[in-house]
């Protein structure tokens, strides 16, 4: 999926709402009915998750980070400086990021950066 610069694009599959802004990139991993796992190679993304059941797995892969949401809520993820930081943002719900050293949990109100070096 790919916005240009004054579009926006939406998809809605089951409890999961995605919303991709303006010149983004964004293409599913995997699609089924219990993972939808998707790579961000540019722009932003917001996720709106209303339930997740515990076989189910929703993922956004950015070159610096893994996002694995672990509750329903609200998720930004932002890919900047030309792919070489992710930040993530968690509005509602909680989210594991794991990058190329650690993996860290983000909560509600939170937000984290995630750099190429």
């Amino acid at each position: 999926m790919r916005s240009e610069s004054d579009a926006r694009a939406e998809l809605q599959t089951g409890e999961l709402d995605i919303h991709i802004d303006g010149r983004s990139d964004a293409a599913f991993s995997e699609l089924t009915d219990d993972v939808v796992q998707l790579r961000l190679t540019q722009g932003a993304i917001h996720l709106s998750v209303r339930r997740l059941q515990e076989h189910e797995v929703v993922e956004v892969d950015t070159p610096q980070a893994a996002v694995t949401i672990s509750k329903p809520g609200e998720y930004t993820i932002v890919l900047s400086d030309n792919g070489l930081r992710t930040t993530v943002k968690t509005s509602a719900g909680e989210c594991e990021v794991t990058d190329h050293q650690q993996a860290m949990a983000i909560k509600t109100g939170e937000q984290a950066e995630f750099f190429w070096c």
